[in-house]
């Protein structure tokens, strides 16, 4: 299996997609049980944001004195407010809760796990998020190994680990879920990492990880959950050294921790899944080798400089309010609003929040202009570290592009597309299967921004992994090898009471 292979075995065909019935008898439960751990209940109100909206956070450079220690207010703000539940809809058989971070059907892959080193109010040890109680769940204790010690010293104050349980997004996407499980990760990941810069907390992402050694750290079942992303905390200095160590003298745990990883009475596996997840731990820091653009502009324009929107809400209102949206109006979208969307991507890209490792190349961004103010329609590439667009080809393509996303006809009254592109062939020539996670993670996490960005200015904005990957490809013209990963629509949505 290679990332390329994955990928278009992968691909939607309306001329060869088969029905499947979802099996409600073995749906997936949305919480791991570890009914024997001990428990920690975290607080449902406090933390310090050092800064509020998404313009603050992003230009915002401070950070909390290295003298300064994490405390239990901030991790349960950071979890809650990354993760945690933000609504509910009551159906006749249960009530289903929504959360922060978005997730493709609503089905929820990710896990998130703690390791404290050096925290006020929270011994060292490994935890378990449990979302729906927002507590935390013991699986390591600190006194089981030097690996606590070891990570303190050397200036980090905990990790969080963010896993994805692979059925439960297969169970409705099959062997396809593979993507979702990272989309989904990387929106959670855009979620933590804004978070902790609004705290000042230093940090940084790591998506090559030792899944194997992390996995027994954790507990994992590794046929069922991988772990996908490690999120450090600590001084600048540490950070800088890239310090962490993995233990390699932990007890095992026992049998029913990796019996937590079983989220149904009956679990199909696709071997796709399982080749991706099982890639080997790279020797070295992976890094996408530069590649060719997946299409060429005729002209390049500048961006406007970056600046503050005219109106827009907290990001914790945001968090909050977030929602995929559908009932999009056919109303022109502000160039103000529209500049601000574009900072919020191109702000990461220039490292006003840091989403992974140092490679910026793994995916390539861009977007469909269909109802802009002062703006042509077309299909548009980003580079965002130059600081420029370029129209690839112009036109009304809103419609077409709703008719490639598994014909779901509304998205062609958003006022813009952006896109998510990659080029399967040239990342297992660079990273192997790592570099399909470098990607469809990256993207996810740029795509949880314009979420984000768009709920603050009042906008809606849906996330479409669902498409008919050849036709979207066609459509826009792109170059040979060059695939549409991602799609997050964003624009005017009805307002409903």
């Amino acid at each position: 299996m290679s990332t390329d292979t994955y990928h278009w075995q992968t691909a939607y065909d309306r001329r060869r997609m088969s029905g499947h019935t979802l099996d409600w008898a073995f749906r997936p439960e949305l919480y791991k049980a570890y009914p024997d751990a001990v428990t920690q209940t975290l607080p449902r109100e406090g933390g310090r944001l050092q800064a509020e909206t998404f313009w603050d956070i992003l230009v915002s450079d401070v950070e909390n004195p290295d003298s300064d220690r994490p405390e239990r207010l901030d991790i349960s703000q950071l979890l809650g407010l990354g993760y945690g539940i933000t609504g509910a809809v009551r159906y006749p058989q249960e009530v289903f809760h929504y959360r922060s971070a978005p997730s493709a059907g609503a089905l929820y892959p990710c896990e998130v796990y703690l390791a404290v080193y050096d925290m006020e109010g929270l011994e060292p040890g490994v935890y378990y998020y449990h979302v729906g109680e927002h507590t935390l769940k013991v699986i390591r204790s600190g006194d089981s190994s030097d690996f606590f010690k070891t990570n303190a010293g050397a200036g980090l104050a905990y990790s969080i680990f963010v896993t994805g349980i692979a059925y439960r997004s297969a169970w409705k996407y099959r062997a396809r879920a593979y993507r979702y499980v990272l989309l989904d990760s990387g929106h959670l990941l855009g979620n933590l990492a804004l978070i902790l810069k609004a705290q000042g907390w230093p940090y940084r992402l790591v998506y090559d990880l030792d899944d194997f050694r992390t996995g027994q750290l954790l507990g994992l079942d590794e046929r069922r959950e991988a772990p996908v992303a490690r999120l450090d905390v600590g001084s600048r200095e540490a950070l800088r050294r890239e310090a962490f160590t993995l233990p390699d003298d932990l007890p095992q745990l026992p049998t029913e921790f990796a019996a937590a990883s079983r989220v149904a009475g009956r679990e199909v596996e696709y071997h796709e899944i399982l080749r991706m997840m099982a890639a080997p731990p790279p020797a070295t820091h992976l890094e996408v080798a530069p590649q060719s653009l997946p299409a060429e502009p005729d002209k390049w324009l500048p961006i406007d400089k970056m600046r503050a929107p005219p109106q827009e809400e907290s990001a914790v209102r945001a968090l909050i309010r977030r929602r995929s949206s559908r009932n999009y109006v056919q109303r022109e979208l502000s160039r103000e609003d529209f500049d601000s969307l574009v900072s919020l991507i191109t702000g990461c890209y220039r490292g006003r929040l840091a989403m992974g490792p140092s490679d910026r190349s793994a995916i390539f961004t861009g977007f469909i202009a269909g109802n802009v103010a002062g703006l042509e329609a077309g299909f548009y590439l980003l580079d965002p570290e130059n600081n420029r667009f370029g129209l690839v080809n112009a036109g009304q393509l809103t419609g077409p592009m709703a008719t490639a996303c598994l014909d779901q006809a509304w998205l062609k009254h958003a006022g813009v597309h952006f896109l998510f592109m990659l080029n399967p062939e040239h990342l297992d020539q660079s990273c192997g299967l790592r570099g399909y996670r470098h990607a469809m993670l990256q993207a996810g996490f740029l795509g949880q921004m314009v979420y984000l960005g768009a709920t603050a200015l009042g906008l809606g904005a849906c996330g479409i992994g669902a498409i008919y990957d050849r036709e979207a490809g066609e459509i826009l013209g792109l170059a040979d090898g060059f695939a549409l990963g991602y799609l997050v629509a964003a624009g005017a949505v009805k307002r409903t009471k």
